[in-house]
């Protein structure tokens, strides 16, 4: 995974109050697989995500679980969206899963690079962000 900081193309990104979170460059098919994207480019262009509605849901509080929902862009002219994905992070045993919103994925380990995708993520969920992130208690769940 190669991390890059990006400018953004001409046409602005939507505007949610969702931040840049990590840019890399990505082949917009990978990303997609389990989508089975459409994407007939074969250049990579870089890829952003930003958290929807800046908010983060307590899942089981008991074995503090959390997750945020996370939107991907292609950076390119036609700014298009790619996929929305659901970030889980175990935050007791540092372990996450990252997957295609409704799919499931594994649960993982953090690997050594702060600056990663899955443990800025993974900081932004399980961090002391104070009032800047929205809390929510996942309903029918304690």
């Amino acid at each position: 995974m190669q991390i890059a900081k990006v400018k953004l193309p001409e046409k602005n990104p939507p505007s949610t109050p969702g931040e840049l979170m990590v840019a890399e460059f990505t082949n917009p098919r990978q990303l997609d697989e389990a989508q089975n994207s459409s994407s007939s480019s074969a250049q990579s262009f870089p890829v952003f995500y930003e958290v929807i509605n800046n908010a983060v849901t307590l899942i089981d509080s008991k074995r503090d679980i959390r997750e945020m929902r996370v939107s991907s862009y292609e950076l390119n002219k036609e700014f298009p969206k790619l996929a929305d994905y659901v970030f889980r992070a175990h935050c007791q045993s540092k372990t996450y899963s990252f997957s295609v919103q409704g799919k499931f994925s594994p649960l993982q380990e953090l690997t050594d690079s702060p600056e990663s995708l899955p443990n800025v993520a993974f900081n932004r969920v399980c961090g002391d962000h104070g009032g800047y992130m929205k809390s929510s208690l996942s309903k029918g769940r304690k």
